[in-house]
């Protein structure tokens, strides 16, 4: 039997075996494999993945599923195939990991799928250094570590460890997420010896060491104050070290250039201290002089100079002792005694003294300049003797000069430095008469 269709009927049935071809296409189109390149990255780095077909798309193109099973690796949702392709290309986002892990990249149409790893690695540990490489004992210096790519959000944590106990860091370590690179301080002791101390670093199974050379302190600074002084004055000296004194102490041996500055032959820094100081005494002289201070310790060696100007007509400080004569109430001989005066920085005089024949106790007062005028009064007994003159500073740095006594008599002095700090020997020769 034989039936006839119209022509629309013709046109619906037409159509409908197209749709059946059409499906029946797609449906055979299948995902072949999924190919992550590189795959292997280290966090923050990106991939690129390709999906490949089995077949060419229709003209409708084809929508691609992507998926990842970690939140370290990102992808779009899908991927568009244009029409004819039978691959496509799609880009993978990665973020910082503290530790090794991976990500399964999934592709689907319809109910075909493929998958590829992609393994994410965390940085690497790239550098250490130590800067300064040298330090004196008891100050610091600075590590900086540097890692391959930045750190993941929370951080990435290290070890760092030393070898020596005069080194001293901080055990854990932590760069900062979104960053590259921390520094951190290593602290020192005091040493008496160069002493080398190996710093470590420690990142998974990654180590870097870096040695740290450790100095005994030297000697770095010295200095007066004040740098000009007047004759029969005193400087202070400091000196100073690069770091704290270890146990042994740090000795620093000084020398003057002219006699009329004296100093110390040696100074000890105490352990623990960086600096000390010390007096610088003068005596009197004719002439200003510039006297050269130097400090030596070791090859360390630094000068500074100290300027002395001639104390005329200004008052010093200090002591001396003199010896008189005077003739003793019914007596021909002199009685000797020995005088022990101490004169204020305002020049007063105040002493007392013990007479070596007759015991009697003596006192001194009055007031006397470096050069200038004298004016002394002696008691004895309870009787009185006055002295006025002028001295002068002789070429030898010698104080001298005659007095007057209030009988007429003539007297002299002479003062001798002969001690630190300001310490004068004076001898008086002459007759004062006690009635």
């Amino acid at each position: 039997m034989i039936i006839r269709l119209n022509q629309g009927a013709n046109r619906l049935i037409t159509a409908f075996v197209m749709l059946i071809a059409t499906v029946a296409v797609a449906t055979a189109q299948s995902i072949t494999k999924v190919t992550l390149t590189p795959n292997t990255v280290v966090g923050g780095s990106p991939s690129v993945g390709k999906v490949t077909l089995s077949s060419k798309v229709g003209k409708e193109g084809a929508d691609i599923m992507l998926t990842s099973s970690s939140g370290f690796a990102y992808v779009l949702h899908s991927v568009h195939l244009a029409a004819g392709a039978t691959s496509a290309s799609f880009n993978l986002t990665t973020v910082a990991v503290g530790g090794l892990c991976r990500a399964t990249i999934s592709a689907s149409l319809g109910n075909s799928n493929a998958t590829d790893v992609l393994t994410i690695k965390p940085p690497t540990l790239t550098a250490f250094t130590i800067a300064p490489k040298s330090v004196y004992g008891g100050t610091a210096a600075t590590g900086t570590v540097t890692i391959s790519s930045i750190a993941p959000p929370n951080g990435l944590g290290l070890y760092v460890t030393s070898d020596s106990p005069n080194a001293t860091v901080i055990a854990a370590l932590t760069i900062p997420g979104g960053t590259k690179s921390t520094t951190f301080a290593i602290t020192t002791l005091a040493v008496p010896i160069v002493t080398t101390a190996k710093i470590k670093v420690t990142f998974a199974t990654t180590s870097i060491s870096v040695p740290l050379s450790i100095n005994p302190p030297v000697l770095s600074g010295f200095t007066l104050k004040p740098t000009s002084v007047t004759a029969g004055f005193s400087s202070v000296g400091t000196l100073t070290i690069t770091g704290p004194a270890p146990i042994s102490e740090v000795k620093v041996n000084l020398t003057s250039s002219d006699p009329s500055v004296t100093v110390p032959a040696t100074v000890k820094i105490k352990k623990g201290a960086k600096s000390a100081t010390f007096d610088l005494s003068t005596r009197p002289i004719t002439k200003q002089i510039i006297a050269t201070i130097t400090a030596k310790s070791g090859t360390a060696k630094f000068t500074s100079k100290l300027t002395i100007l001639v104390n005329k007509g200004s008052k010093f400080a200090g002591s001396f002792e003199g010896v008189y004569f005077n003739t003793s109430p019914g007596s021909n001989l002199p009685s000797v005694g020995r005088v022990y005066m101490n004169i204020s920085s305002a020049g007063a005089v105040t002493g007392t003294s013990s007479n070596w024949q007759d015991a009697f106790n003596d006192t001194i007062g009055g007031t006397v300049s470096t050069e200038g005028t004298v004016s002394l009064t002696f008691t004895e007994n309870g009787q009185t003797t006055t002295g006025t003159g002028t001295v002068s500073i002789t070429g030898a740095g010698i104080l001298s000069g005659d007095i007057t006594v209030s009988d007429g008599s003539p007297a002299h002095i002479t003062l001798n430095r002969i001690g630190n700090p300001l310490m004068f020997v004076g001898q008086y020769s002459g007759t004062f008469a006690k009635c």
